[in-house]
């Protein structure tokens, strides 16, 4: 990955530096040979009548929750809001979250998932796509490396290099 250096990643996806080494340098064509887990299914004990359709790889997956979203908050939104005057606000309950590009405030004529947001996806698509933010380069190199690292996450999940996380 052009621009982004190992001590880098290493500390956005909390991974250990050989690991990366080794994905990095290894032919990327083994891991388009490998397939995904194979579904199964099993049996709800609610409801004897219906199915559940798992994968393998879905029941077994352990470590750090919405790792997206986590190099959302450490590249995309220290650059949002250092840079160009985002702001966060915290909503009625507890895990609400508004983020607002400047000018913009709640109320005021101003509506939610439009004019400010409440999730990761929704900025991302709003920044990528606004005329007034998609053509800033500083804006456009950030989004490039968030890109990079979860492309790199996801490379990483599907070869199976990543080690497991313990939940504390």
């Amino acid at each position: 990955l052009p621009g982004l250096s190992r001590d880098h990643l290493q500390r956005l996806l909390g991974i250990d530096a050989k690991v990366i080494h080794d994905v990095l340098e290894k032919d990327s064509a083994e891991a388009k040979n490998k397939l995904p887990a194979q579904p199964r299914i099993r049996k709800n004990k609610q409801n004897q009548n219906r199915d559940k359709v798992t994968t393998v790889k879905a029941q077994k997956k352990i470590g750090p929750p919405r790792v997206n979203s986590n190099l959302f908050w450490e590249i995309i939104w220290t650059c949002l809001k250092d840079k160009f005057g985002w702001r966060l606000e915290h909503g009625n309950r507890p895990n609400d979250i508004y983020v607002f590009p400047p000018g913009v405030a709640r109320g005021k004529g101003f509506r939610n998932r439009v004019d400010f947001f409440d999730s990761v996806p929704l900025i991302l698509d709003f920044i990528q796509k606004d005329p007034r933010w998609n053509e800033i380069p500083e804006l456009k190199a950030h989004v490039h490396e968030y890109y990079a690292c979860k492309n790199l996450y996801d490379s990483l999940t599907t070869t199976r290099k990543m080690p497991s996380f313990s939940n504390p």
